[in-house]
């Protein structure tokens, strides 16, 4: 599995909600999760597309008082591997952006 890392990108376009069974399932297991959390207050799950990429992504998108606590994105990844049925190899990444 890959390490978690803080990515930055100079310009993301928000597309809308990505939707479906599997991203409700998941949206279900997030929430549990961020109910902990007093620093997150918007989280939304949304196709992006980034500056340079030839391909639209999906980004798990949150508003926090504070930049992420490393323990919260390893939670968030492990949720969401779980979710998706990976066992490994689901590169997680974090952007900051003020």
């Amino acid at each position: 599995m890959r390490e978690t890392e803080e990515i930055r990108v100079p310009a993301i376009a928000f597309l809308g909600e990505q939707d479906g069974p599997v991203e409700r399932d998941l949206k279900v297991k997030l929430t549990e999760l961020f109910l902990l959390e007093i620093s997150i207050s918007r989280v939304s799950l949304a196709r992006v597309h980034y500056h340079d990429s030839p391909v639209d992504s999906v980004a798990l998108c949150l508003r926090s008082d504070s930049p992420p606590e490393r323990t919260l994105v390893d939670k968030i990844g492990k949720v969401m591997r779980h979710a998706l049925g990976l066992k490994s190899g689901f590169p997680t990444g974090y952007e900051i952006r003020r």
